[in-house]
């Protein structure tokens, strides 16, 4: 199965055009989020294939939106 949907969250512009620059070379949907509770929101509407996330934001980390995300039946990978 090929990668249709990838996820970037990251609250650091300059990251995250980085980390958009390398992955439009894969051909995949990019949906991008700058904090933890965007990711969470787009997630569930877009159901992505692959979630990168940074660990440090304010508000919600990195972390807590893994467990959110794990936690939610809608958004569950595994």
């Amino acid at each position: 199965m090929s990668i249709q949907k990838i996820l970037i969250c990251d609250d650091a512009p300059a990251d995250l055009a980085s980390i958009r620059q390398i992955l439009q070379t894969t051909n995949c949907i990019l949906i991008e989020a700058t904090d933890g509770a965007e990711a969470l929101k787009k997630a569930k509407a877009e159901k992505p294939d692959v979630i990168f996330l940074d660990i440090v934001m304010p508000g919600m980390d990195g972390f807590a939106t893994c467990r959110a995300l794990h936690e939610d039946a809608d958004t569950r990978l595994c």
